[in-house]
């Protein structure tokens, strides 16, 4: 894949961009692409557009026999990798050029995608232009037509080709613009975000608390908006072309009283432009709480079992329910306003046509059917901008807040590695040295102040008699200037340097004046009481840990074995191999030293077999074995052990001690912090830390001979171990874990379907918003497509009543043969005696839809919150009910991603889509304004043929 990356990013402006617009042909025959590949270039245009290359696939889902392996395989140029060695290089160059103050994730990934946006806007206008074409002008040409006796059929019959080419053609450009920049560029931008965003967390220096409910948010919900942003963006200036497009048109043929309408227009994007603003603001404030809300679930899944334990199911589940209804409070505000968007929308080009035909009439002008139809066509076909243009304008707002989100992220401080090569000979030396710890410290706000004011002095009294306080030591001098150094805070220079805004750092120190020498091939035991710095020391030699004062100097590769066993989902080999090419030999004996062969004898699949999230089918001792065999299949120069013998039995630990650490490791550097004398007994030198200080050093003789700190601790341990009873404890076998799963596949599969079907789904999802609910806003659904439809046909037979003196002059045709054009016989309907009535009723169409607009929000808003904060309630009543055998065989990541993303599509997303769905669905069964349109043409046709 980097192979392939560098390839491409060699390749000329005209190679890269040749097979995408390759797309541009309408039908492909063949493709040249393997057939796990994501089909791009090698489809059609016409392909794309009716997605006939993902029939099989949608298929699949639809029948829930979607599977991980059916999913394609990304092309080169459309991989993660490929776009993000770009993006980076941009980011790269945005903080030289402008400063971390001044840098913008935005503009770069402009700079990194503008070629496919700027095709992707000329297709489009292309595209809006011949849309626009058809009813400002060809549609005008076909009502003179039918008003000219004289006009030959032919004419007919070529407007009526034109304007099923030109919207034939117009649908393929919006094709080409959507399938093959749009979508494609979307995919490649989240990529490259995501793995951007990934690299970054792996130099982070430190993480709150927090971290992890926001990374979710930012991976998931930011990037949704991320891609649909890209999808609509050209969308935008598209709308604005169309809109200065139907302006010229409209003045041109009806004159400057068209421009009332225009100023409707306008001043719609003005007002759901604000509207998109404010649902902007929400939705900054509903990040903030979903960020808690994760968050907070992520720490109760991580403590479940504990809390099953102690049956603290209902306590937990009220404070979810608590995040949940304070993030409710804020999605219901923003779900009233995109309702009320969405009935504005389709109200604006309706009102912009009233408001010019009422003034085009009280001015005293004579309004006929080309102007009244010309201005009625050209104000509908604005719709899609008027729509398009806020939605954009919304979501580019929305993604720039996700973007800032993300900008604070990258600006985070990553980890310093304060290392220098060692010439000495020695493989690690510390010269001198001060080392503190740096941690993330939030600053609460007013309202979060007072809620911890109310709650400590309702819980001190509790608190003092549980914990009550024990005098302190007193402090060296020196220790004690440092650490009050330590107390201050580091602010950033501006909020926006880090992810969270009121986030500040601070430094503890742990260890004082460290001076160490380890020469090259010893192996150096750390002893020393609980908390003296020993854990501190093995970091401070991988150079992870802040330097105050002295240097820090290493030679050669390091591995390093945690205390707390690191173990991820996957097989026990990908567990040891850790990514690197496998090397028998090498594995084997590995295998041997860390005494796992007994366990793989009684594994169902040997090293195959599969491992649980966190490791949960394998014991303690187990755990430690398989991260202790990752550092040694690691073969690095230095290892750093931190008390990984503590977890095994004392005849597993003797064996590992024996053939691993003075055996295959004899060669090497190793620094092993342990509690048994056993073993610092037979290292070559101990070191004894208290207080964050090297207090003895020496071997094991001479610091017993020294009778000091570890002389004591030595023989407080060995009478501890006199007086236990001497009892053996036999070694857990191999695979039986808690569960009593031995070994084979632990982790469940996801499952991609749901068992009910689609219907049944939603209609347990309708039985949450309340049925009587979903049929009143159903009601006023149709209400509004009436009033929205019969608007267009009240028009109509507005003018079609003319000045009201049609049978009269119809009986003069009869009785004294006098010929009338279409226009004289129906007359100016300004001539009418009803003109007053005609306009009240045109005026109350529009504020109907008004009325019926605001209820259908409202029903809409609580119908969908009800649903949301019903279907939320019953998946953590479901999920604190289960047993620990599911939370043992199901990733976290994948209960996250239910509480996450599952979760967004409820609150926003399903909503949006029914009332979509449902709305366009009345508006096209109750079309009958078209319909009656048809009709008169055919009834006109028929008439002057007859004649």
């Amino acid at each position: 894949m980097a192979h392939d990356a560098k390839v491409y990013a060699k390749q000329k402006w005209s190679q890269r961009y040749k097979s995408s617009l390759k797309q541009m042909k309408p039908i492909r025959s063949s493709s040249k692409d393997p057939s796990h590949v994501m089909p791009g270039p090698a489809r059609g245009c016409l392909s794309l557009f009716s997605l006939s290359w993902m029939t099989g696939l949608m298929w699949k889902a639809c029948r829930n026999k979607l599977r991980p392996e059916d999913l394609w395989t990304l092309r080169t140029e459309d991989s993660c990798h490929t776009n993000y060695v770009r993006l980076s290089r941009l980011w790269r160059r945005e903080l030289e050029l402008n400063g971390a103050q001044n840098a913008s994730l935005t503009m770069t990934l402009v700079r990194a995608f503008r070629t496919r946006m700027v095709i992707t806007t000329l297709l489009l206008l292309v595209s809006n232009s011949l849309a626009l074409l058809g009813p400002s002008i060809l549609l005008r040409q076909m009502v003179i037509y039918l008003n000219d006796q004289s006009a030959p059929v032919s004419r007919a019959i070529g407007l009526l080709v034109a304007m099923v080419v030109i919207r034939f053609v117009s649908v393929y450009f919006m094709a080409g613009a959507f399938g093959v920049t749009a979508v494609f560029t979307s995919a490649r931008a989240t990529g490259a975000l995501q793995m951007l965003v990934y690299q970054k967390l792996l130099r982070l220096s430190a993480a709150s608390d927090q971290m992890l409910g926001k990374v979710v948010n930012i991976c998931i919900n930011d990037m949704d908006r991320l891609s649909e942003a890209l999808r609509v963006a050209a969308f935008v200036v598209s709308a604005i072309c169309m809109t200065a497009y139907g302006f010229v048109v409209n003045l041109v043929y009806v004159g400057p009283w068209s421009l009332l309408g225009f100023s409707v227009i306008i001043m719609s994007f003005f007002v759901l432009g604000s509207l998109g603003g404010m649902m902007s603001v929400r939705r900054v404030a509903v990040v903030t709480v979903t960020d808690r809300r994760v968050t907070f679930m992520s720490e109760v899944l991580a403590a479940i079992r504990l809390i099953k334990m102690y049956a603290w199911e209902e306590s937990f589940k009220k404070k979810i329910e608590e995040i949940r209804k304070e993030e409710m409070s804020v999605i219901k505000g923003a779900t009233f306003l995109q309702s009320i968007s969405n009935f504005l929308t389709p109200i604006i080009p309706i009102l912009a046509t009233a408001v010019s035909v009422i003034g085009y009439i009280a001015s005293g002008n004579e309004l006929r059917a080309a102007e009244a139809f010309t201005m009625f066509s050209v104000f509908n076909a604005l719709q899609m901008a008027v729509g398009t243009l806020p939605y954009g304008i919304k979501m580019i707002t929305e993604t720039h807040v996700g973007l800032r989100r993300i900008q604070r992220l990258l600006l985070m401080k990553d980890i310093e590695v304060n290392l220098t090569h060692c010439d000495s000979g020695s493989a690690i030396e510390i010269v001198n040295a001060t080392f503190a710890w740096e941690r993330p410290v939030s600053r609460k706000g007013k309202s979060e102040k007072k809620r911890e004011e109310r709650s400590r002095s309702a819980k001190s009294l509790p608190r003092l008699i549980s914990s009550p306080r024990l005098p302190t030591a007193p402090q060296a001098p020196l220790l004690s200037r440092l650490r009050a150094f330590s107390e201050r805070r580091r602010r950033p220079a501006s909020a926006e340097l880090s992810l969270d805004a009121d986030a500040a750092t601070q430094t503890d120190v742990v260890l004082t004046g460290v001076n160490l020498s380890v020469p090259a091939g010893r192996l150096l035991g750390v002893a020393g009481s609980v908390g003296s710095g020993k854990t501190s020391l093995l970091v401070a030699m991988t150079g992870q840990l802040r330097v105050l004062c002295g240097d820090v100097r290493r030679a050669g590769t390091m591995a390093v074995v945690p205390q707390r066993a690191w173990i991820f989902s996957g097989t026990l080999r990908d567990n040891i191999l850790f990514g690197r090419p496998m090397l028998p030999d090498l594995y084997q004996r590995t295998l041997t030293v860390c005494a796992l062969r007994p366990d793989l004898a009684l594994m169902e699949h040997g090293d195959l077999s599969e491992i649980g999230d966190r490791g949960v089918n394998l014991s303690g001792g187990q755990k430690q074995r398989v991260n202790l065999a990752r550092a040694v299949y690691a073969d690095a120069d230095i290892y750093l052990m931190d008390d990984p013998l503590s977890a095994v039995d004392s005849s597993v630990g003797q064996h590992i001690f024996h053939q691993c650490v003075r055996g295959a490791l004899r060669n090497k550097t190793v620094v092993l912090v342990s509690h048994g004398v056993q073993y610092l007994s037979r290292c070559d030198e101990v070191l004894f830390m208290k207080d964050g200080r090297l207090a003895e050093r020496g071997s094991h003789q001479q610091l017993m001979e020294l009778e000091g700190d570890y002389c004591q601790l030595v023989s407080c341990d060995a009478a501890s171990q006199q007086q236990q009873k001497p009892a053996e404890q036999a070694q857990d076998p191999a695979g039986a874990d808690e569960t009593g799963t031995p070994g084979g596949k632990f982790t469940s599969d996801e499952a991609y379907g749901s068992t009910m079907g689609i219907f049944k789904n939603f209609a347990v999802y309708y039985q949450y918003c309340g049925v009587w609910g979903v049929l009143l806003m159903t009601f006023w659904m149709v209400l509004f497509a009436c009033c929205r439809t019969g608007s267009g046909l009240y028009l109509q037979y507005w003018i079609d009543a003319g000045d009201g003196r049609k049978e009269e002059r119809l009986r003069n045709v009869t009785l004294y043969n006098v010929t009338f054009t279409k226009d004289e016989l129906t007359g100016a309907i300004n001539d009418s005696a009803n003109v007053d009535l005609y306009t009240v009723g045109y005026a109350g169409t529009v504020l109907a839809l008004f009325v019926f607009g605001f209820l259908k929000g409202g029903n809409y808003t609580l119908c969908v919150m009800r649903g949301a904060r019903r279907v939320h309630e019953q998946m953590v009543s479901s999920l604190v009910r289960c047993k620990m055998s599911f939370f043992d065989s199901t990733p976290i990541g994948r209960i996250l991603n239910r509480l996450s993303r599952d979760i967004d599509c409820v609150d926003t997303r399903i909503p949006d889509l029914y009332e979509f769905l449902t709305q366009r669905g009345i508006d096209r069964a109750g079309a009958a304004d078209g319909a009656y349109a048809g009709l008169s043409v055919l009834r006109s046709g028929r008439r002057r043929y007859l004649r």
